[in-house]
């Protein structure tokens, strides 16, 4: 086995224990006894990641868009689940207030993350390019 793969594997074992242990935890916690508000904020934006990560694979993995559509209707989709997020965890007075709060965040996470999946789509890309080219 290479090294990257053995690396690549642990951080999905790492991952795939994080998506089942913080659920699990948030419960037990929460059957214990142990539920405040710092609880309710990580169950709110757990939740918030589980919908995050499923609009991410219904518009790049099933949409039929091209890259820019489908971009514009990730990001609005993300804005939209980040400012409810936070509206539940009471972070601002009324709607406005709370997204002026998120977006000047919520534009720097996103841009950094959207230029990761790029590059990464870029490498991919080269891959399969070499792969088909060596035939």
């Amino acid at each position: 086995m290479k090294n990257e793969n053995i690396f690549l594997s642990l951080v999905k074992f790492l991952i795939t224990g994080i998506g089942i242990g913080i659920p699990v935890t948030l419960t037990c916690i929460t059957l214990m006894g142990g539920y405040n508000d710092t609880i309710m904020g990580i169950i709110i934006w757990t939740v918030a990641s589980a919908l995050l990560g499923l609009v991410s694979g219904l518009i790049f993995h099933f949409g039929k868009f091209n890259l820019p559509i489908s971009t514009a209707l990730h990001c609005l989709s993300c804005l939209i689940i980040a400012v409810g997020a936070s509206t539940i965890c009471g972070y601002g007075d009324n709607f406005f207030s709370i997204l002026i709060k998120v977006l000047p965040i919520f534009v720097v996470v996103y841009a950094i993350l959207y230029t990761i999946a790029l590059i990464n789509m870029k490498i991919q890309s080269k891959k399969v390019n070499e792969k088909l080219n060596k035939n």
